[in-house]
């Protein structure tokens, strides 16, 4: 009886501090985790390969044109990775098609 007083104040302890009584039971237990549906799993796999694709034309793109800042923007887009490749072609290719 009196260990049933203990873990009932024990998890209602931290209820009441705002975690999950059978938290600890359930993280546990490993062998009921599933894994990330296969969708998801090649979704994400497609958007880093675009990503990665993109990223590597506007630097295809950057060393074959003749811009001025050409260093500066191969040093952006080496270190900026897809963040650069987005700059650069809003800011540098959209100018030269128009």
């Amino acid at each position: 009886m009196k260990t049933n007083f203990l873990y009932n104040l024990f998890f209602s302890f931290f209820t009441i501090i705002g975690c999950n009584a059978n938290m600890y039971a359930r993280a546990a237990d490993v062998s009921k985790k599933t894994p990330l549906p296969l969708f998801v799993v090649l979704g994400f796999l497609l958007v880093i390969v675009a990503a990665f694709i993109f990223w590597l034309r506007m630097l295809i793109d950057c060393i074959k044109s003749k811009i001025e800042e050409k260093t500066l923007w191969i040093i952006l887009l080496v270190f900026l990775n897809i963040l650069g490749a987005i700059l650069y072609y809003f800011i540098v290719k959209n100018k030269k098609t128009t």
